[in-house]
């Protein structure tokens, strides 16, 4: 390879600038370099020929290639958007939590309805100690009480004020145990 090769080498990586005399004058005499400027003139005509358009979807299913190899580089086995709802489902915390949720209501349906009624009862023995007896015996309280179906409509019907009433309890606790640094913003 001479001084000239070398300069012609210089002269197609800087992207033939100039005046292309000396260069290509040089390029007939050596075979190498004609052979390099013929391929860098071919090249040259490719790129300004029109690019040859994808087909539809074609970009976006590469990206999505990408992304999954990324997601599994990452350590996950596939994009949890790219599953089907009925299979995201299974997977949610509170799907879990409704699921043992129901089993335990589920076997212990007798105790529960044990604990409503007993808690009924407690509920309409207050309710006869601390009322009057004459405001009473005019809605016939004493005798409502003790129909098993008032009971359970009663202990349905205060079932969400009792929810309500634990998560304000709930809330109350947290905001007044919590310490400053801890406290959510």
């Amino acid at each position: 390879m001479t001084e000239s090769c070398r300069a012609f080498d210089a002269w197609l990586d800087q992207g033939m600038p100039g005046p292309a005399d000396a260069a290509r004058a040089h390029a007939t005499t050596c075979g190498r370099c004609a052979r390099a400027l013929g391929a860098a003139l071919a090249l040259e005509r490719a790129l300004a020929e029109e690019a040859v358009r994808s087909p539809r979807g074609f970009t976006d299913a590469v990206m999505a290639r990408i992304a999954l190899r990324s997601l599994a580089a990452a350590g996950m086995a596939f994009a949890p958007s790219s599953l089907a709802w009925w299979l995201r489902a299974p997977a949610q915390p509170a799907t879990a939590l409704a699921l043992v949720l129901a089993a335990v209501v589920l076997a212990g349906r007798e105790t529960i309805a044990a604990w409503a009624v007993a808690g009924q009862v407690a509920m309409a023995e207050a309710l006869a100690h601390g009322v009057p007896a004459r405001l009473l015996e005019p809605i016939g309280a004493g005798l409502v009480f003790h129909d098993p179906l008032v009971r359970f409509g009663v202990a349905l019907g205060l079932a969400p004020v009792v929810v309500l009433a634990s998560l304000a309890l709930y809330a109350w606790a947290s905001r007044s145990l919590a310490t400053p640094a801890l406290r959510p913003r």
